[in-house]
């Protein structure tokens, strides 16, 4: 990707990207990223430029205002799975000795997989009770997403001595998916175009 070629030009500490403008409505949806790059020895090397990165089936975006010194694409990451694997309900069975020890250890395995970029109550049974409340009644709907997502709540609940059963709701068949980054900011799609503007 040109925009990556650019960005290795220069020494990541002194590079500011951010997020200048989105429009994931339009017909190719896309992204306007903003490079600035200060070089402290000689003002003349500084730089300034613009990119519209074109996204080809777009599927979802978290966009924060905060800058970062990196743009990264990464075609292997849990925030893919969402839209690769079957959407799965796991169940469970069962009162774990310690209910908030299984929460702590879920929070762990949850940020380790999404790196914050997702809350780990997201995928978790509300429905009208609280998580200790949940598990405390013995048995029911503990999350509903991604199938991997699912195996790796099971495979927990096992440890806390929970039994667990996975049920699949649906199949996919999707194009590969790659997302990107930029600091606190993600997007999934198919394919990123990018073109410099200025």
């Amino acid at each position: 990707m040109e925009l990556l070629n650019e960005l290795n030009k220069y020494y990541p500490d002194d590079r500011t990207i951010f997020i200048e403008e989105v429009d994931f409505k339009a017909e190719i949806p896309y992204v306007i990223i903003r490079f600035k790059y200060v070089n402290y020895i000689d003002e003349k090397d500084w730089v300034d430029q613009r990119w519209q990165v074109n996204l080809k089936g777009f599927k979802v975006a978290i966009v924060s205002a905060e800058t970062s010194i990196n743009v990264g694409f990464e075609t292997e990451h849990a925030l893919l799975w969402e839209h690769q694997d079957p959407l799965s309900n796991l169940y469970f069975s069962g009162v774990p000795a310690d209910v908030f020890k299984l929460y702590w250890d879920l929070t762990l395995v949850h940020n380790e997989l999404f790196e914050n970029y997702v809350e780990v109550d997201r995928f978790l049974n509300h429905q009208n009770v609280n998580f200790d409340e949940l598990l405390k009644s013995g048995a029911g709907l503990f999350a509903k997403g991604p199938q991997r997502l699912m195996s790796k709540y099971a495979e927990l609940l096992e440890k806390h001595s929970v039994k667990t059963n996975i049920l699949s709701n649906r199949e996919l068949n999707l194009s590969p998916l790659t997302v990107m980054f930029i600091g606190k900011t993600y997007i999934v799609a198919e394919e990123f175009d990018s073109i410099r503007l200025v």
